[in-house]
């Protein structure tokens, strides 16, 4: 007979191992697109804010 001794430190543990597993293939399928991100192009980057006036 086996006994299961459940804690908080293996549940930390085990639910970290796991987020890590789950999220892997996302980060290395979005090396592929190379549209995915919004990098600026050329040489200057404009920054601002869409603020409404009236």
């Amino acid at each position: 007979m086996s006994t299961s001794n459940f804690t908080r430190r293996g549940l930390l543990k085990t639910s970290a191992v796991a987020g890590a597993g789950l999220a892997l293939p996302t980060y290395l399928s979005a090396a592929n697109h190379a549209g995915y991100t919004n990098a600026p192009q050329g040489d200057t980057v404009t920054l601002g804010f869409n603020v409404p006036q009236s």
